[in-house]
């Protein structure tokens, strides 16, 4: 993996996705895209080259899940690494969670001073 400049965020709430700016591209000096849904994402994807997908898991019409699968079924998007953002964890980790290219978990509601450290240190545990 490379380092980290690039993060497309798909996340519904706009209040979240206004929060995601603030934290990843002012405190964290990201380069980020913004999308409110699955359908948003994919239109974007091409034009911004992420190196990171941060997604939540509940979005309107296909979950952040289905959207990663979607995403890395496509060649030039087959190693694109991704961070789950969700208000639903469980005390066992869903399989789904854990599989090749999904970093981790974040659980909403996040601290948004924190945020940076944790995507910078899923990102880089998960290096080589």
């Amino acid at each position: 993996m490379n380092k980290l400049h690039k993060i497309l965020c798909v996340e519904d709430d706009p209040d979240i996705r206004m929060i995601l700016d603030l934290a990843l591209s002012k405190l964290g000096g990201f380069q980020i895209c913004l999308a409110e849904d699955a359908s948003e994402a994919l239109k974007q994807l091409d034009g911004f080259k992420p190196d990171l997908l941060l997604l939540d898991l509940m979005l309107p019409g296909m979950t952040g899940l289905e959207l990663f699968s979607q995403i890395r079924s496509r060649q030039e998007y087959i190693d694109l690494p991704a961070i789950l953002l969700t208000a639903k964890l469980c005390q066992e980790t869903p399989a789904e969670y854990t599989q090749p290219g999904m970093l981790g978990v974040i659980a909403k509601p996040f601290d948004p001073v924190a945020l940076v450290d944790q995507i910078q240190g899923l990102y880089s545990s998960n290096a080589g």
